[in-house]
């Protein structure tokens, strides 16, 4: 019987598709790279000016966020720590009830001194972070790493002394804005703290041990938990965004983009830059494999590709661990894409039927002198 051949076969020994078979290869090539495309360009936009860039709505991190499993460390350490809430201001707290009168009162009283001020045409109270205030900790952290920021662009070249009286009062404005944001969230915060103190407590109750399928509600319960937090860093990101701008704007017409772009680089976290990369490279990954698999050209590198994306994704959702996302899309069309590797699909109906024909014509196997 006569031995597969995979590598230089000729159309004696190489093993032969049936029409329907060659169909269906070509169907299941385009079906997933019509995925890959559509997906890809979802994360582009086209600006003012014609040119196509990444969408700024589309970012990685909220999916990486969500990573389960013995690799969640390794994705979530690539992104943006939002000044440590995790650790600052995501921790569990019981709200007593004479705590949380206390926290309203103080609250009130903040916002009436501010109205008072305002109304008086009397300058803006400084920020206020009171060491009881459920965010104190996360907060001081947050201004930390604004005046961090703030003392990297002052360090730049080119800045005279208007400009760099202009930074701290836009330092000043942005710190007020966090006080004045978190003060009027304060109960709110609390009362998240609270439920994530209470959800401790079930975690190491009886009553959760003797639950059905306890790891998965409880999971699912503590994912709920953690997104009621997610506006709070979102809003104070946008805050964090305001100050870049603002610093920005300290470059006028002849300190030209040179100077915005230094200020830019200097006064972001060095993982938002990481996270814009990651995001770039993506988009770039999808699209140029959707593309090639349309295309039927270098449709196995385009395969690999897709594998290795699709099974990142699988990385961060490990089917066996409690609370993971379902990955059986990801899995199948992963397996679909190494059906297309295995066969060399992009010479059927493709441009690497060309580019095969040409390689053995340049660079194939020689016959064999007489």
């Amino acid at each position: 019987m006569t031995e597969p051949c995979y590598s230089d076969c000729t159309l004696a020994t190489r093993p032969k598709l049936t029409v329907l078979a060659i169909v269906a290869l070509v169907l299941l090539r385009l079906a997933a790279g019509w995925h890959f495309w559509s997906e890809g360009t979802k994360k582009l936009v086209r600006t003012s000016d014609g040119s196509v860039a990444l969408n700024p709505e589309f970012s990685a991190e909220g999916f990486l966020k969500q990573s389960v499993g013995p690799l969640a460390g390794f994705f979530k350490g690539k992104l943006p720590d939002n000044h440590q809430a995790d650790k600052l201001l995501a921790t569990p707290h019981q709200l007593p009830e004479a705590e949380a009168s206390k926290l309203g009162a103080w609250s009130t009283g903040y916002e009436q001194r501010r109205a008072k001020a305002a109304a008086d045409k009397q300058p803006p109270l400084p920020a206020e972070f009171p060491d009881d205030a459920p965010y104190a900790a996360w907060a001081k952290q947050v201004v930390a790493d604004f005046r961090q920021a703030l003392d990297r662009v002052l360090k730049l070249p080119g800045l005279d002394d208007l400009q760099q009286t202009a930074a701290a009062k836009h330092f000043e404005f942005r710190e007020r804005q966090v006080a004045e944001y978190l003060a009027g969230e304060a109960n709110a915060i609390a009362q998240w703290r609270h439920e994530l103190w209470r959800l401790s407590e079930w975690e190491q109750s009886d009553e959760a041990q003797e639950l059905p399928f306890k790891e998965e509600r409880i999971a699912e319960k503590r994912a709920e938990t953690a997104a009621a937090g997610r506006a709070w860093m979102q809003q104070v990101a946008g805050i964090e965004r305001g100050l870049v701008d603002d610093l920005k704007s300290l470059a006028d017409a002849k300190d030209g983009e040179t100077l915005r772009a230094a200020i830019e680089s200097a006064a972001s976290d060095p993982k938002l830059a990481e996270l814009r990369t990651m995001n770039l490279v993506v988009t770039t990954l999808i699209v140029a494999v959707g593309l090639c698999l349309l295309l039927g050209l270098f449709t196995r590198l385009a395969a690999l590709g897709g594998i290795a994306f699709l099974l990142s994704v699988v990385a961060t959702q490990p089917p066996w661990v409690a609370g993971a996302a379902p990955v059986y899309y990801q899995v199948v069309e992963a397996a679909a894409l190494f059906v297309l590797f295995a066969t060399a699909a992009g010479r059927f109906a493709g441009l690497d039927f060309f580019l095969h024909a040409l390689w053995r014509r340049c660079c194939g196997r020689k016959p064999a002198a007489a």
